[in-house]
């Protein structure tokens, strides 16, 4: 699953690439410079994306925090800021020198990679520019290659046309997916997803007003458990602990919230809700808060075990209570999506705009999960381990995409990649999902309606949209 926060569909925004922050409206910019102040928007510049979602912009908030606190440091982020510094004062050598910098300290953003292409196009070495553009087009991912002004010498060449060819391939719709349920109300805000595997129940809680709700078997919505705290928590990801008959879910304090106070940002916990009453009977709540927005994402051992993203890698051991940390948040970007394997010797954690960790945990070390040149692990947002592979969701850019990475035996690298949904008719943007057995099903979200109620508080007005969750078979 992923960040669990803010919401709903992707933004139509002017490409970010290399001159605006994030290519953000004001309103977003004001969550920003709530949860990170401007230096969190100032390092974030070159994370540009065509269509980016709420849900998406809270873990940049999340990534920007990190960012800020290692400014010092010539990593990524500052490497990233120093070439948006160069493209502004109109040094585009310096943008490339500077941008070939950043990717050598992460080579997955496939923003850094784009804005290469435009770098080497303003600097007329055209070959250089177009091998980069058909490495994008082969991982499936564009950034608006057809308007972007930086890239007008690229396409008056005959060998443009291959890049469009590969595009067409390449981002052709796949649907796989069917509607399994369509959510009667806008004001919900469902964003985490779990299923009840012994009951058939679906559960999902609701970003607006912390609540989780269910779904029978009949199709009946019926409210099912309240993210009671003294301060009001969205509900975000949610999973099933089938042995000790539990649903776990994260509550984090931001301001999509009903009764958000801005003071209490970055509140977040981990909360155990009985399956047959709905009654709380786990509460773990740091004493601290975790900046920005809190907890992120959850996957659950069969030992109890609760293993959390959002800052690095947590987990809550069931058997002793503690809450420990297995990778410090300055090791990764930015935690996304969790799972374990089937053996659970093995904890995958979605770095957003750095491919994928693995933990050993058994020997406790840590390391990045290989994967061939035209496969991009950038934008990871919900994943689930499935049969020797993961699932994942990638909205980091338009269209968003459902695909399945195959591992290999002792699952170090990802050999090849699958895509089972893409250009979707009806959702705009996918966020988190779970397994159903041989099949997925995921929470997505259409565009907004004509007419927005009035009753819609106006922090959410922009982000409505018609959501669903949808199906896909895996096998």
């Amino acid at each position: 699953m992923g960040i669990k926060a803010f919401l709903l569909r992707p933004i139509n925004r002017p490409k970010l690439n290399k001159v605006q922050s994030e290519g953000i409206n004001n309103e977003i910019c004001d969550i920003l410079y709530l949860a990170a102040q401007f230096f969190s928007v100032y390092l974030w510049y070159g994370e540009q994306m065509k269509h980016i979602p709420i849900t998406i912009l809270l873990l940049l908030t999340a990534i920007a925090a990190i960012a800020a606190a290692q400014a010092e440091e010539k990593g990524y982020t500052y490497y990233q800021r120093k070439s948006i510094e160069a493209y502004q004062n109109q040094d585009i050598e310096g943008f490339v020198t500077n941008t070939e910098l950043a990717l050598k300290h992460n080579p997955h953003s496939a923003t850094m990679i784009y804005n290469l292409a435009c770098g080497y196009a303003l600097l007329d070495e055209v070959d250089t520019a177009l091998a980069i553009l058909k490495e994008l087009a082969l991982m499936g991912i564009d950034y608006g290659i057809e308007d972007d002004p930086d890239l007008e010498a690229v396409r008056q060449r005959p060998e443009f046309n291959e890049v469009r060819e590969i595009y067409e391939e390449t981002l052709r719709p796949i649907n796989n997916s069917k509607i399994l349920y369509e959510f009667p109300r806008i004001d919900l805000l469902p964003e985490g997803i779990a299923y009840d595997s012994k009951s058939g129940r679906i559960f999902f809680g609701s970003m607006h007003y912390g609540t989780i709700y269910e779904i029978d078997n009949n199709g009946n919505l019926v409210e099912f458990a309240e993210l009671e705290n003294e301060i009001p928590l969205a509900c975000l990801g949610l999973e099933v602990d089938t042995i000790r008959n539990i649903l776990w879910a994260i509550g984090s304090s931001f301001n999509f919230r009903q009764g958000f106070v801005e003071e209490y940002q970055g509140t977040t916990g981990v909360f155990g809700f009985s399956l047959e009453s709905g009654a709380m009977v786990k509460n773990v709540v740091p004493p601290h808060k975790v900046p920005p927005s809190g907890f992120n994402d959850l996957a659950v051992s069969s030992s109890g075990d609760v293993y959390i993203s959002g800052a690095g890698a947590l987990v809550y051991r069931n058997a002793t209570g503690k809450l420990d940390t297995l990778i410090h948040g300055d090791k990764m970007v930015g935690s996304n999506g969790i799972t374990l394997s089937t053996d659970e010797t093995m904890l995958f954690v979605a770095d957003y705009a750095g491919g994928i960790v693995v933990l050993e945990l058994t020997e406790g070390r840590s390391r990045e999960l290989k994967c061939p040149p035209e496969i991009s692990l950038y934008g990871i947002d919900g994943m689930y381990f499935y049969e020797g592979s993961l699932i994942a969701i990638q909205n980091a850019f338009d269209p968003w995409r459902l695909v399945r990475f195959y591992l290999n035996d002792d699952y170090t690298a990802i050999e090849s990649m699958t895509v089972l949904e893409q250009k979707n008719p009806r959702a705009a943007v996918a966020f988190t999902g779970a397994l159903a057995g041989d099949d997925f099903i995921y929470v997505a979200h259409g565009m907004p309606p004509e007419e927005i109620p009035e009753y819609i508080p106006a922090q959410i007005r922009g982000e409505i949209g018609k959501a669903m969750i949808l199906q896909t078979p895996l096998k």
